[in-house]
């Protein structure tokens, strides 16, 4: 029987599927998890071992990337010392967790998110001529050639990843919406508007990563925009480098129709999401071209209307045109924004369009894909 260890130092409920699909296949005797934290870890199969190491922390750019450092020193000395003879199975979650494949003899197949050094040059931490991207880059190919598998969830991030090792295949399996238990069946019952006090309004909500990329302060000129209508509020809800930033727009701004709160509880999710009336979503700067944030499946799942911040050339933007689910509108129309807000609060009518073409795409993007890991790990 076959041993696999699976690292992924943010693990929510896609890992959780994935790691579930291996552990019921039945060709697995021994499945393990390295992770910094697991959300959900109650619906994990109790097949599964984990081994903890550091948290993400997204906080600055240096606790992030000390957080990537650290956890990916502490998964060597783990797998050293109790997974050798395991296959790996490595998330780009920390990013540089590919280095450990220069001292690890196990064989590995990787599921690439985010595509780097590429992602640090987009962000503009480093220069494309910089000694850090020229020697990731070189090791990039040899990471890539000697990997038994190399996965990805779109076909824009294939293509990044091939610009390090033009001839390796990578596999593509779109992610997919987490399956919320206890989700209300209405706005009365349900429990993040009780308790914030919301009831009839009409609810704006950015849920999520706080990132330096994301256009989070694009809302809060909208709520200053609509600041005269009392009807609508806007919900801010996560953490991160702009929350900071985020509440002192709205401090300065003498704004009372906006609201900021942390991450909610595993059990409060499924409330705060569907609470929404609109949710935002956008995609972090070098990002927004070749994913669509895995929050927006959860949203479709949900049948909440997309607004979406980004280009005409976005991942994002694309997906809500083909399915019509929403609108997207760059950062700077403020007044394109407040528009459409303002009409679909009047507008049930193409809510409930918004609502049905959404619960329609969701199908595609289901929990049943995370059981092609297993099928082509173990087929090819």
């Amino acid at each position: 029987m076959k041993k696999i260890v699976f690292v992924n130092q943010s693990s929510g409920y896609l890992m959780i599927d994935i790691l579930n699909a291996f552990a019921e296949s039945g060709y697995y005797e021994k499945i393990a998890l390295i992770a910094g934290d697991v959300s959900g870890v109650e619906r994990l199969n109790q097949q599964i071992t984990i081994s903890h190491i550091t948290r993400y922390n997204r906080n600055s750019t240096g606790s992030r990337l000390a957080s990537w450092i650290i956890g990916t020193v502490q998964c060597l000395f783990i797998i050293l010392w109790k997974y050798r003879g395991y296959q790996l199975f490595l998330v780009s979650n920390p990013p540089t967790i590919s280095f450990i494949t220069l001292l690890c003899r196990n064989s590995y197949s990787t599921l690439i998110y985010d595509v780097y050094p590429e992602g640090l040059i987009l962000g503009g931490f480093i220069s494309r001529n910089s000694l850090i991207n020229k020697i990731w880059s070189r090791f990039n190919r040899r990471f890539y050639r000697k990997a038994r598998h190399v996965f990805t969830i779109t076909d824009e991030i294939a293509v990044g990843i091939k610009t390090y090792y033009p001839n390796i295949k990578v596999k593509i399996i779109p992610i997919w919406h987490d399956m919320l238990k206890g989700v209300p069946k209405d706005k009365i019952s349900n429990n993040f508007i009780i308790s914030n006090g919301l009831q009839n309004k009409f609810i704006v909500m950015y849920s999520g990563n706080m990132g330096k990329g994301h256009d989070i302060e694009t809302l809060v000129y909208v709520a200053n925009e609509l600041k005269d209508d009392k009807t609508i509020i806007f919900v801010f809800i996560g953490e991160g480098w702009k929350k900071k930033y985020i509440t002192d727009l709205i401090q300065n701004m003498n704004l009372e129709n906006c609201m900021i709160l942390p991450y909610q509880t595993f059990e409060m999710l499924p409330h705060s999401l569907s609470a929404a009336d609109i949710s935002v979503v956008s995609a972090p700067v070098g990002t927004g071209h070749v994913c669509v944030p895995s929050k927006t499946y959860n949203l479709i799942f949900l049948g909440i209307p997309i607004l979406g911040i980004s280009d005409n050339d976005s991942a994002i933007y694309q997906f809500v045109e083909r399915y019509d689910i929403g609108a997207c509108f760059s950062k700077d129309n403020i007044k394109g924004i407040s528009e459409f807000i303002s009409t679909l609060k009047d507008r049930d009518d193409v809510i409930l369009k918004y609502k049905n073409n959404s619960i329609s795409a969701s199908v595609h993007y289901s929990p049943v894909n995370a059981c092609q890991f297993v099928n082509l790990l173990n087929v090819y």
